[in-house]
């Protein structure tokens, strides 16, 4: 006779693995800190490449200001601007990144755990059919 309950664990890990399974499976091969670091350096490079373009769009912009300033004396007040300004933009990158792949790596353990979990009842609701036969 089927089971209702055991074809609905059955069919929701199935659907889960075929949905999610394979990118937190991915996630989780990692170890926490091997999978932030990985996330932070992409996102370094990715953000410096960003601020980049913001900044040449900005310059293309402004090219008259910009050349006055160049020209000027304020040559060392534009640089020291423009990194702080890079230096504010990338660590605002970082602690966003750094939050948004913490908070995925724990969902990610989180849902496997629930996965592992739901194996289990399986496994015990065929173990409880075994033992009344």
């Amino acid at each position: 006779m089927i089971n209702d309950e055991r074809v609905y664990q059955m069919t929701q890990i199935a659907l889960y693995e075929k949905q999610d399974g394979a990118a937190d499976e991915r996630i989780r091969s990692y170890y926490r800190t091997d999978y932030l670091s990985m996330q932070m350096m992409v996102s370094f490079f990715c953000g410096s490449i960003c601020f980049a373009l913001i900044f040449g769009v900005y310059a293309i912009y402004h090219f008259d200001e910009l050349l006055l300033k160049v020209y000027g004396e304020d040559v060392v007040a534009l640089i020291t601007q423009i990194v702080l300004y890079y230096l504010i933009f990338i660590v605002a990158f970082l602690l966003l990144t750094f939050i948004i792949y913490f908070f995925r790596y724990r969902s990610a353990l989180a849902n496997q755990r629930l996965l592992y979990k739901a194996y289990g009842k399986l496994m015990e609701s065929y173990e409880a059919e075994e033992g009344q036969r």
